[in-house]
């Protein structure tokens, strides 16, 4: 399930007090930063280098922070994963990087560790969790939400478009 907030909607007003992902009502907020989706095209860039693929990312880069209403349990499992994937890709990272003193081995263990961060941020994002990124009129889409989260906010939306 899936729903889009339209700028004037979310600034400054709180979405309706049901849990994104399970519906459930709340009274609790999560932080969320919505970013805009970049082209497929943007990874030829890598080919010209990593400089000019991170100036592109940095010039056309486009995001909205939003509170959304979350469980503490859903709160928990989001702060949990957002742990796991960082730990394992900066282990990773610290491996890969000490391999160049130490052993060339180590290297390649910081590079399968980064790569399992990698994988199980995919992971998580594609089980029952939600994502949200930004459109170019600055449209919030977010999916993976609650079918009970998506009906509230089309019955929130006339209520704010009204005020």
């Amino acid at each position: 399930m899936g729903v889009t907030i339209h700028p004037v909607e979310f600034e400054g007003r709180d979405l309706p007090p049901f849990c994104v992902v399970t519906g459930h009502p709340t009274t609790t907020y999560v932080r969320w930063t919505a970013r805009k989706k970049h082209p497929a095209w943007a990874l030829l860039l890598l080919f010209l280098g990593v400089v000019p693929f991170l100036v592109y990312l940095l010039a056309a880069s486009r995001s909205v922070s939003l509170a959304l209403p979350a469980t503490g349990a859903v709160q928990k499992r989001l702060a949990a994963d957002r742990r796991t994937y960082w730990t394992l890709g900066v282990v990773g990272f610290a491996l890969a990087l000490a391999g160049v003193w130490i052993a060339a081995w180590t290297i390649a263990i910081g590079i399968v560790l980064m790569i399992a961060a990698l994988a199980l941020r995919f992971y998580l994002q594609g089980r029952d969790w939600i994502w949200a990124y930004v459109d170019g009129d600055g449209s919030v889409h977010i999916g993976g939400c609650s079918a009970t989260f998506a009906a509230a906010v089309e019955a929130w939306r006339p209520a704010v478009r009204a005020t």
